[in-house]
């Protein structure tokens, strides 16, 4: 059994080494060729998220929070108000990403 594994790993090797003989053709690869493209886009960029954004708010929800939570009921009272402060926070952001796209 392990004779028939060797023999079968030795044609593998074989079969590569035959294939690797026929992926060049003995010449050089050529060199890359380098170019420089300029693009002009038409008009101004500007940055589409506002400035005034404010940063994302402290989630209640958080995986410290849960386990110090007293019971499932405190856990599910801070997965809901977490929830919420996502649904607030996506309330806020999908009209600007709207007016990015």
């Amino acid at each position: 059994m392990i004779g028939r594994v060797l023999w079968t790993l030795a044609e593998i090797v074989a079969l590569g080494l035959l294939l690797e003989g026929c992926a060049t053709d003995g010449r050089p690869a050529p060199e890359p060729a380098v170019r420089t493209v300029t693009i002009t886009l038409p008009g101004e960029l500007r940055p589409c998220v506002p400035k005034e954004l404010r940063d994302p708010p402290a989630y209640v929800d958080t995986a410290q929070a849960l386990e110090a939570a007293a019971d499932a009921a405190a856990r599910y009272q801070l997965v809901t108000a977490g929830r919420a402060q996502r649904e607030g926070r996506l309330a806020e952001i999908e009209p600007i990403l709207k007016g990015c796209r």
